[in-house]
């Protein structure tokens, strides 16, 4: 099935899947060493990552990484005055969330293919 589905991918040829998975390896660490998610979404995320760069190749890769540098800025933009106010999101009283995205990677494996 996975040959199958590979034939029509961007990541049709070895090189190109150890591509992939490099690139998402180190964009999934990035993520994780900028604080811009926990443990689950980094699993997540990367996952999200390696379907969308395999499947589609790095023109998604890219609209990836601007969508995650987009949110990531502006997550970041008024946290301070957020904090003064009493607003922000306690961070370590989240659980992980990693079920939510199950939906997005369904999606983002059947848009690649």
């Amino acid at each position: 099935m996975l040959n199958l589905l590979l034939t029509y991918g961007w990541a049709s040829s070895p090189g190109r899947l150890a591509i992939a998975g490099a690139v998402t390896l180190g964009f999934a660490l990035l993520a994780r060493v900028l604080r811009g998610v926990d443990r689950s979404g980094m699993f997540a995320g990367g996952a999200a990552c390696f379907l969308l760069f395999a499947g589609a190749g790095p023109s998604a890769f890219a609209v990836l990484a601007s969508l995650f540098l987009l949110t990531w800025v502006a997550t970041r933009f008024g946290y301070r005055r957020k904090q003064d106010l009493g607003v922000a999101a306690v961070t370590d009283e989240m659980p992980g969330r990693c079920w939510q995205i199950s939906p997005w990677l369904r999606l983002a494996r059947w848009l690649s293919v």
